[in-house]
């Protein structure tokens, strides 16, 4: 609506119904710019792993309904030891890491200083790369929000056929999510250090650190006692289970409260909640192994019988997205792409 309006004072209102019978009218609506731009350059910045990977996700898929190239800059992240996104996973996009690219502020907020902000970025990105680009805050709106994923996908790259959100979002992470050599080795070396001599298992992931406390505290916790009640309900046929959490009072609660269970955990344990703004502020080698130990975590999840997550959190998502929602729990409500 702030885009039609501003059109609408610009522009004669004759010449604005003109306007909006052409392409150049709903190329502004959909990228700010009346040419429709060529490339969506992604950017990742200090925000926590699973919340990277969402986006992403959505922003691949932003591309492929509007024809777009997606390129991406990694190495500005705080998962970054090298390279970024390459010292993880295999390349599967061009990237630009470029230090102008390097952002200052937060995609989501829109006040008057912000815009200037993100106003200022574009013109310095432009005059690097030219004026065929969009960039992540640009089309933060549009995707971060449920009637983007209300959608139906089409892709040749990623097979998308009317295809739905979460499975459209589980074909792409599965086509992108391909372990550098060094990763591979290090998740097949470690793998089976957690193995439960039945092979049969399931997985609780429980959050805890600055998701549940703090400045930035977004959900009230979810007790352990809320796992052990759905287990005890619905999955006390299986007897392994393997817990990903950040806080390992919360491993010991399961424990306590399952005593005729196998549980296994790699949370260490002077682990006490994770905090992001600490994660950022690591050194990029203590860093790099937490994502390590974090990656050997998420495929020992998918996996697993079950998956039990809390859907407040972005890496139980990302999870759910790639089993598509299959053998899927959601301890604290229903899944939903993006919670509001």
């Amino acid at each position: 609506m702030r885009t039609k309006n501003f059109i609408k004072k610009i522009i004669p209102k004759k010449f604005f119904l003109i306007l909006k019978k052409t392409k150049y009218y709903q190329n502004y609506l959909n990228f700010g710019k009346f040419i429709k731009p060529k490339n969506l350059i992604w950017l990742f910045t200090d925000r926590g792993f699973g919340s990277e990977i969402l986006l992403l996700l959505a922003g691949i898929l932003y591309t492929e309904k509007h024809n777009m190239n997606f390129k991406l800059c990694s190495v500005h992240s705080n998962i970054t030891k090298q390279n970024g996104w390459t010292d993880y996973f295999n390349p599967f996009c061009e990237e630009i890491n470029a230090d102008f690219l390097k952002i200052n502020f937060y995609f989501w907020q829109s006040d008057d200083n912000t815009q200037m902000k993100k106003q200022k970025y574009n013109k310095i990105a432009s005059s690097h790369l030219g004026k065929s680009n969009i960039y992540t805050h640009d089309i933060w709106f549009k995707i971060y929000n449920n009637n983007f994923f209300n959608q139906k996908y089409n892709s040749q790259k990623y097979n998308l056929n009317n295809t739905n959100a979460i499975e459209a979002l589980s074909k792409v992470i599965k086509k992108i999510w391909k372990y550098n050599p060094e990763i591979d080795n290090y998740i097949k070396k470690n793998i089976n250090t957690f193995e439960f001599k039945d092979k049969e298992y399931i997985v609780f992931h429980i959050r805890r650190g600055d998701k549940i406390q703090g400045a930035s505290k977004e959900v009230d916790i979810v007790h352990a006692s809320s796992f052990v009640e759905l287990y005890t309900n619905k999955l006390s046929q299986y007897k392994n289970i393997f817990v990903i959490t950040d806080d390992y009072k919360a491993y010991e609660e399961l424990v306590t409260k399952l005593p005729n269970s196998i549980i296994k955990t790699f949370c260490n344990k002077d682990e006490a909640g994770y905090v992001n703004a600490d994660f950022s502020n690591l050194d990029k080698n203590i860093r790099f192994n937490k994502i390590k130990n974090l990656l050997l975590q998420i495929e020992i999840s998918k996996n697993s019988n079950y998956f039990v997550g809390t859907y407040s959190t972005n890496l139980s998502k990302i999870i759910n997205i790639y089993r598509e929602n299959i053998n899927c729990i959601g301890i604290d409500w229903e899944f939903k792409i993006i919670d509001y």
